[in-house]
């Protein structure tokens, strides 16, 4: 006998609600603020990330610059797949429990019409 499959519904939500929060967390580091500290929103976005070395004509200030820049775009950039990733996640969760719910609904129907036919006079 094939095992039983059980639907929860509560931990399908719980799951949906931390993935939406981890994309809330996500969007913040990817402006520039610390999700853990919001009480103090500040930060630039990190592929604005910048630094003033000395300015351009100082060879390792302009290098440390556009490293800077470099590693500013890149980790916006893993930022960027994060919240692709989590935002299917939470799709698949929500159609999930979207799909459950229609099935629930759709046996519950099926097993209210489903009886003994009304009686025809006839054996």
């Amino acid at each position: 006998m094939p095992p039983k499959i059980t639907h929860d519904d509560q931990r399908l939500a719980d799951a949906t609600k931390t993935m939406n929060d981890l994309r809330r967390q996500n969007g913040s580091a990817r402006a520039g603020i610390n999700p853990g500290d919001t009480g103090h929103p500040h930060g630039i976005p990190w592929a604005n990330l910048t630094v003033a070395a000395g300015g351009d004509t100082f060879p390792s200030g302009a290098y440390l610059k556009k490293r800077i820049g470099e590693i500013g775009a890149a980790v916006d950039k893993v930022l960027v797949s994060y919240e692709t990733r989590l935002a299917s996640t939470s799709r698949a969760l929500s159609d999930t429990r979207r799909g459950a719910a229609d099935t629930e609904r759709d046996n519950t129907n099926k097993a209210n019409n489903v009886g003994i036919p009304p009686a025809t006079g006839t054996n």
